[in-house]
């Protein structure tokens, strides 16, 4: 009788782990509005990927072939360097990530 509790607990466990991640993929995947920073000395935009604190990872993106490249930074947010980024929150269908 132990040897099928183990199996259902083990099985259990699985279930509940495939189901997050099944939940946190399709969320992702229906995601469509993003953060967009576009670097005024480059004219160059990037999607910002996640904020830590003063710190962001940001990526560049095409906005006109809604590509994203994996070509990650990480940049630090300075005080006295504001003005040579522009934030905008921006609605971008199918993004893709490039290869």
């Amino acid at each position: 009788m132990k040897k099928y509790e183990s199996l259902l607990a083990i099985c259990f466990v699985a279930f509940i782990l495939f189901t997050v991640f099944d939940i946190g993929y399709s969320i992702a995947e229906s995601e469509s509005t993003y953060i967009v920073m576009k670097d005024n000395s480059t004219n160059q935009s990037y999607v910002v990927l996640s904020v830590q604190g003063a710190r962001a990872i940001v990526a560049k993106v095409d906005l006109k072939r809604s590509t994203v490249y994996p070509e990650y930074q990480l940049i630090k947010f300075e005080t006295d360097k504001l003005n040579e980024h522009t934030l905008s929150l921006k609605e971008i269908k199918n993004l893709e990530v490039k290869k």
